[in-house]
């Protein structure tokens, strides 16, 4: 493979003439470009921003090597732009870094026992560099900068004036003349040689490479949002003719939702028109760990690195934000999650939030990123509050009804007041960057004092072939360049370590790099999505009471045990949405003829139509006038086994069908079926594609608990013991909010 010719300036003391060939590839030294013509001053790059650098991408200030990310860890940091004496600081002889790829590689100043030399190097980096074994890559070529001088300091030497001969006879006039014509000859022999050279060396390192055959077309796809950007750097990437194994590389770029590649690359159902792509730009890293993508380097691509990064934060109206503010309260997660998912919290909450005062809404967690991340970190911060799984079952009751399909929908919510709250999103914040700069009225954005997750925009490779994942390391270099740190950040995005665009402050927000929250892990993610999913169901519970003879006795309060478990049952009732359907049987023995149940009100939705009112109106009136049977027993089993077979047989999809059971004593039913015919029947009539869990309550110190437990197992359900009525009302609202508690954990 050719190597690229430079031309150097010697500053040794004995003025030694400039030597060809030389393939060094140290960066000028002290942050200076050289020079292209003789006169030119020489560039001062220290102090300047991120800009194309002469050694080959993106350069940093003095110092820093490539601008840009690394993949993890920070940048080495600058070395002063001036020494004690104010005037320029040295550059240490060898400054490394690790490059994209995890080699060192030095910048600054090539010493030799002379002082120090200048190679002149192409703007990029254009060598060999090895993969995959042997495979020999290479990028753009590119014509270098070439100084034109000659001798030392670059002096040009003036060839004398062929007509001026001087005085002398004819011979000497003769061998004069003769001697112009060898010098001229010479001369345009000598011109011509090097205008050769010259063009060949330009040839080599700017034009089109030698690369044949079919060429490598890489099919990448981005999250919509950044597509763009990434369009936008292929095409560059495109015009460069980068080349691998002599075949030529070439990049398309499709737009794809994260969700539906998930889907493609997981072996589920693939989203329509969308196809397996060799690399993989979602928003997030979480969609890597959903797909079972690897977000190691593939075998043969590049390492691990991201295209642009943006937090997910707070938004809501500038009044709000204002509100807030005099409250000399920051703003945190706890404070925002707890206020809004206390029931009882008032319109003077933490802050100014109340449930009573704020809509929160966040991104549907079934197909945005940003809504994952919200439902798994609000889990991961309340894992050391003793409530945690109650108050994360009320937030997730509260805001499953104010879901957003899309981030345009999302924001949509900033303009809507309803039912007089102010409206507090949990938003990307590139959504939110993009808003402001389309409206009149902007949104406010908070950044919560614990930090923020990061929607980190990987770029995963995700073919299988060996020589495709081997082109997609000349595209990763691509995505690590000044142009694309200036795509991102031009669609309100910032650069993977955390910096924005130079307009990110005329849209209302943080210029500062925000403290990030750990990313969460892949069983953070599975498990939180696990208890979203059964969380956010529509609950569909089919309520059974015990009103046998044993419920009459007394409690704390004077009332009975029955009277103070349909209190709480009246209570527990009002939390619950209207959309929520529920059903009311009450057993003893031979309590509706030969049956030892009654239907007393049938299940489907609280607000629907049940008698001369709403259902929820309906079963608040039984649990009012509500009475135990003086002679009854409790006929248990044969009720367990009617009520699951009833919600089986009206079991409702996409809904939490279960059976809550509550009883004060055990089985006593002598003409009814056994606890293994229960079981036995229970287990045989069971549908996976169907389940309807027993929850069941024991209430007071008699009740049989090995047997509850016993019929909760066979169901997949939970089993509690209560010993007065506050446990009861304690146990039903965990219920309610949690609806996944397993046999083992449930008391």
């Amino acid at each position: 493979m050719s190597e690229y010719v430079t031309f150097e300036e010697s500053t040794s003391a004995d003025g030694a003439a400039p030597r060809d060939g030389d393939t060094s590839t140290a960066p000028p030294a002290d942050g200076y470009e050289a020079a292209s013509g003789d006169d030119a001053p020489p560039r001062d790059r220290r102090n300047e921003p991120y800009d194309e650098a002469p050694t080959g991408g993106p350069r940093g200030p003095r110092g820093e090597g490539p601008a840009g990310w690394l993949p993890y860890g920070p940048a080495t940091p600058p070395y002063p732009a001036e020494d004690d004496d104010g005037g320029p600081a040295e550059a240490p002889s060898e400054v490394t870094r690790p490059d994209l790829f995890g080699h060192d590689t030095a910048a600054g100043v090539e010493r030799s026992a002379t002082g120090p030399r200048q190679t002149i190097r192409p703007r990029e980096t254009t060598g060999p560099h090895t993969t995959a074994g042997s495979r020999e890559t290479t990028g753009p070529r590119e014509r270098p900068a070439v100084s034109a001088g000659l001798g030392t300091a670059g002096a040009g030497i003036r060839p004398p004036d062929p007509w001026d001969l001087g005085p002398g006879d004819r011979e000497h006039d003769r061998a004069a003349r003769r001697r112009k014509i060898r010098v001229l000859t010479g001369l345009v022999a000598g011109v011509t040689v090097v205008v050769l050279l010259v063009g060949a060396a330009v040839y080599a390192l700017s034009g089109k490479p030698e690369c044949g055959g079919s060429p490598i077309a890489l099919n990448v796809a981005a999250a919509p949002e950044v597509a763009p950007a990434i369009v936008e750097i292929t095409r560059t990437f495109n015009k460069e003719h980068h080349s691998i194994d002599g075949r030529c590389v070439q990049a398309g770029v499709q737009a794809a939702d994260p969700a539906g590649v998930a889907r493609t690359l997981s072996g589920t159902v693939p989203a329509p028109g969308t196809a397996r792509p060799d690399v993989w730009i979602p928003d997030s890293s979480i969609w890597l760990a959903m797909a079972h993508v690897s977000s190691g380097a593939a075998e043969g691509g590049p390492a691990p690195l991201s295209v642009a990064r943006t937090p997910v934060v707070v938004a809501t109206t500038r009044s709000l934000a204002t509100a807030m503010a005099a409250q000399k309260v920051p703003l945190s997660w706890d404070t925002l999650l707890k206020s809004v998912a206390s029931p009882s919290s008032g319109t003077g909450g933490k802050a100014g939030i109340s449930a009573k005062s704020v809509r929160l809404q966040i991104l549907d967690p079934a197909s945005q990123a940003a809504g994952i991340g919200t439902v798994v970190m609000t889990r991961v911060l309340l894992q050391r509050d003793p409530n945690a799984l109650s108050v994360f079952g009320r937030l997730v009751q509260d805001v499953r009804k104010n879901v957003s399909p899309t981030t345009q929908a999302l924001l949509a919510g900033l303009s809507r007041n309803q039912d007089g709250k102010a409206p507090v999103l949990i938003a990307p914040e590139q959504a939110v960057w993009k808003y402001n700069h389309a409206t009149t009225a902007p949104a406010a954005v908070l950044y919560p004092r614990e930090g923020v997750l990061d929607l980190d925009y990987p770029f995963a490779v995700t073919t299988g072939d060996r020589t495709r994942a081997g082109a997609t390391t000349l595209l990763a270099q691509a995505m690590n360049t000044g142009q694309a740190r200036a795509a991102v950040q031009a669609l309100g995005f910032r650069t993977p370590d955390g910096r924005p665009g130079k307009d990110f402050a005329a849209g209302g927000l943080n210029t500062q790099v925000p403290r990030a929250l750990p990313t969460p892990s892949a069983d953070d993610v599975t498990q939180a999505m696990q208890v979203w999913s059964k969380l956010s169901l529509t609950a569909r519970a089919l309520c059974v009471l015990d009103v046998s003879g044993s419920m009459a006795e007394p409690v704390r309060g004077g009332v009975s045990r029955l009277q103070a478990t349909a209190k709480i049952g009246t209570s527990a009732l009002a939390t619950l949405p209207d959309d929520t359907d529920v059903g009311l049987w009450t057993f003893s023995t031979r309590l509706d003829g030969s049956r030892d149940y009654r239907v007393d009100v049938p299940i489907g939705p609280l607000s629907t139509r049940s008698g001369s009112g709403t259902r929820r109106q309906a079963i608040n009136h039984v649990l009012g006038r509500i009475r135990p049977k003086p002679d009854g027993d409790t006929g248990l089993y044969d009720t367990v086994l009617a009520a699951v077979r009833s919600l089986r047989n009206t079991y409702k999809q996409g809904y939490y069908n279960n059976v809550l059971l509550l009883t004060d004593g055990k089985n006593d039913d002598p003409s009814g079926i056994s606890l293994k015919e229960l079981r036995r029947t229970l287990a045989k009539e069971n549908d996976p594609d169907k389940p309807v869990p027993v929850l069941a309550i024991g209430f007071g110190p008699s009740v049989d608990m090995r047997t509850m437990q016993s019929i909760a197992e066979e169901t997949n359900g939970a089993a509690y013991h209560a010993m007065d009525s506050s446990d009861v009302q304690r146990i039903l609202q965990d219920i309610i909010d949690q609806r996944i508690c397993s046999t083992r954990k449930c008391r």
